[in-house]
């Protein structure tokens, strides 16, 4: 299989950025393995809108639609300017101890204020309605292939007092925000050590190791892995599947404070919890092929759900 190459500039991070521009990469192209014919048509049909388009393809036989444009991380860039300063909000969700519990309660506390739940149902209502704007449609599909792997990372959705993602660490010779690590540091780390270069080829190499290792599972072991990736009962209902991926990210147990005795998190902190990070890409992955394929081909891509 001929591989694409990836055409995003590394962009720097921000605290209110999650997974970083690599992070977002993995994802995407996760998600574009699982995408329907339909699906990566009608995606294809919108991102034509963005004046950049044609910069951000590359003609080949093995065109990727996500991951080699910069929908990806559009969504970071937009929210430093003046326009987009207001979508900074949107990254990110702090849920009280009640809203851990998945209750009714719970899911209408958290779609009534400003939050990463609250514009992922927004952002996904706007794609579906036939009345949205060529250009708010493209904005919003470019939210979305953000937020939803946005929503995966632990310190993007936190409970209410913890502000653990703040606190500064020692990673090798720096003190970056535990954040960051998260965002950045744990990947790059990961892909250096397998590929020797943290680059975007090795990110799109280690994504696409992430995407076969559940497509060449056996038929019925690949219904059961997906189903768990997917973690929602009601894939047709975005405002379900977005508040139980929120429970889902918030009550992860990532240590933020028994950290190793000579405090460096790129050794034994780096191996307890990149399993962690691999498995939060893979969700990020599948369900944004969720969203995209119901919302641009009326099915999951996934027969088995389709049938329910």
């Amino acid at each position: 299989m001929r591989l694409s190459l990836l055409l995003i500039a590394l962009l720097s991070t921000i605290q209110v950025h999650a997974w970083a521009s690599k992070g977002h990469n993995i994802a995407a192209y996760i998600a574009e393995q699982f995408l329907t014919g339909d699906a990566r048509l009608l995606i294809d049909h919108v991102l034509s809108n963005d004046a950049g388009y044609n910069r951000y393809l590359i003609a080949n036989e093995d065109q990727t639609l996500l991951s080699s444009s910069n929908a990806a991380i559009w969504a970071d860039k937009f929210a430093e300017t003046e326009e987009g300063r207001k979508t900074r909000r949107w990254h990110f969700i702090q849920l009280g101890k009640q809203e851990r519990d998945i209750s009714d309660k719970g899911m209408e506390n958290i779609l009534s204020r400003e939050g990463i739940v609250k514009a992922i149902v927004e952002q996904d209502t706007l794609l579906r309605d036939h009345a949205t704007t060529p250009d708010n449609k493209l904005k919003a599909l470019k939210f979305l292939i953000h937020f939803i792997p946005d929503m995966t990372q632990p310190y993007h959705v936190e409970i209410f007092g913890q502000g653990a993602g703040r606190r500064l660490v020692e990673w090798k010779d720096l003190r970056p925000s535990l954040h960051l690590v998260w965002d950045q540091f744990l990947i790059e780390e990961a892909l250096a050590r397998q590929y020797g270069e943290p680059n975007l080829n090795a990110a799109f190499y280690w994504a696409k190791q992430f995407a076969d290792s559940v497509k060449n599972l056996r038929e019925d072991r690949f219904k059961s892995r997906i189903d768990s990736l997917i973690g929602c009962p009601s894939p047709n209902l975005i405002e379900t599947c977005a508040y139980r991926w929120a429970v889902d990210t918030a009550q992860l147990h990532i240590p933020s404070r028994d950290f190793p005795p000579d405090g460096d998190l790129s050794k034994r902190y780096f191996l307890d919890n990149i399993d962690i990070v691999a498995e939060q890409l893979l969700k990020a992955g599948v369900r944004l092929a969720l969203r995209l394929n119901l919302i641009f081909s009326k099915k999951t891509g996934f027969d088995w759900l389709d049938s329910k």
